[in-house]
């Protein structure tokens, strides 16, 4: 259940240029949730090809890749 809005978040971190020239840039939004059931969080395997649960100390690792780690920052969590 989404309790409410985190922010919204943009900027050189969230832009990227592709191989081919193509450039993109991206608006991360963020809300604080509830989870109800969370035997029910499962990949779709279409859009979503794995789920994980990481500690906040965890944030930084790599795994969790650049557009996360820039919305991380920018909520203060890294």
């Amino acid at each position: 259940m989404i309790t409410r809005l985190a922010g919204a978040f943009g900027g050189p971190e969230f832009r990227i240029t592709y191989p081919n020239g193509d450039e993109t840039a991206y608006v991360c939004v963020v809300y604080e949730a509830k989870l109800t059931d969370p035997g029910a969080l499962r990949p779709d395997g279409v859009e979503v090809d794995r789920v994980r649960w990481f500690q906040r100390d965890e944030l930084g690792n790599p795994e969790v890749g650049p557009f996360a780690q820039a919305t991380f920052r920018s909520l203060g969590w890294l």
